[in-house]
């Protein structure tokens, strides 16, 4: 956040979840996401059990290294 001129501030809190509740997803649904200049995701449940998620955006590492372009498993994402 501080490097897109956002600071946290005193008292603000940064939530990891969402705000309402879980749904499952059955193999073969589809959820998009998009988070402005960070890029937009789509979800999509082959098998009921795995998700895995693709980037319309250039994925980079923690330094700043693009990655190569494919489906990334959800955990792998949410370590970027």
């Amino acid at each position: 956040m501080c490097a897109r001129g956002t600071p946290l501030r005193a008292g603000e809190l940064i939530l990891t979840g969402a705000l309402g509740p879980m749904q499952a997803l059955a193999p073969g649904d589809t959820v998009s996401a998009s988070f402005g200049e960070l890029g937009d995701l789509l979800v999509v449940d082959h098998y009921g059990t795995q998700r895995n998620v693709t980037s319309q955006r250039s994925v980079k590492s923690r330094r700043g290294v693009p990655l190569p372009d494919q489906e990334w498993p959800l955990n792998i994402l949410c370590r970027v």
